[in-house]
C-alpha cells in the first residue's frame, strides 16, 4: 500500500467510523504519516463542511463569482443543534463550544481557535466528518470525489496554487 493509499484508507475509515480499521492502519503509519493524517482529516472536515454550510475561505464562503459571503451564523446555529443531539456514535461527547470555534476557525475566525488545542481541534474536526458523511448523501455516495478535494486543497497548502 502507497503512502497515499494509506491515507485514503485511514481518512475513510474515520470517516465510516471505522476505529479497528483506522487503529490497523495506523499500526503501519512511520515517519511523519501522523502529520500527514492530520492535515488529511483537516483538509477532509473543510471539504465536507462545504457541502453543509458553503465554501470556505478567510471571509467565509466564496460564492460562485469569487467574491466573498460571510459565514451563515443562522445554518451554523442549526448544524450546531444537529450535532449536540446527534448520538455517541459519532465520538466522545465534546464541548460545543470549542466545535463551533474550530468550525468558524476553518471560516476565517481564526482567533477563536487560541483557546481550543490542537488535541480538541483534531477531536472536533473527527466528530464533523464524521457526522456529515453520515448525514449527506453526497458526501457518502462519492466519498473518493470528497478525498480528491481534500488532496487538491493539500497541494494548494504546499504550493499555494
Amino acid at each position: 500500500m502507497t503512502p497515499e493509499e494509506l491515507h485514503r484508507a485511514v481518512i475513510r475509515a474515520v470517516a465510516f467510523r471505522d476505529a479497528e480499521g483506522e487503529h490497523r492502519l495506523r499500526m503501519r503509519f512511520r515517519g511523519l504519516d501522523h502529520d500527514s493524517a492530520a492535515d488529511y482529516l483537516h483538509a477532509t472536515a473543510i471539504v465536507c463542511l462545504t457541502y453543509r454550510l458553503g465554501a470556505t475561505g478567510p471571509h467565509g464562503g466564496i460564492n460562485q463569482l469569487g467574491e466573498p459571503v460571510p459565514l451563515d451564523h443562522a445554518e451554523l446555529g442549526r448544524f450546531m443543534a444537529e450535532l449536540r443531539a446527534a448520538g455517541p456514535e459519532f465520538g466522545p461527547r465534546r464541548n460545543f463550544l470549542e466545535v463551533e470555534a474550530v468550525i468558524r476557525g476553518v471560516y476565517g475566525e481564526t482567533h477563536l481557535l487560541e483557546e481550543v488545542s490542537p488535541q480538541q481541534q483534531h477531536e472536533a474536526l473527527r466528530l464533523v466528518l464524521r457526522y456529515l458523511t453520515d448525514s449527506v448523501p453526497e458526501i457518502r455516495e462519492d466519498f473518493d470525489a470528497v478525498i480528491d478535494k481534500a488532496q487538491a486543497i493539500q497541494r494548494h497548502w504546499l504550493v499555494g496554487s
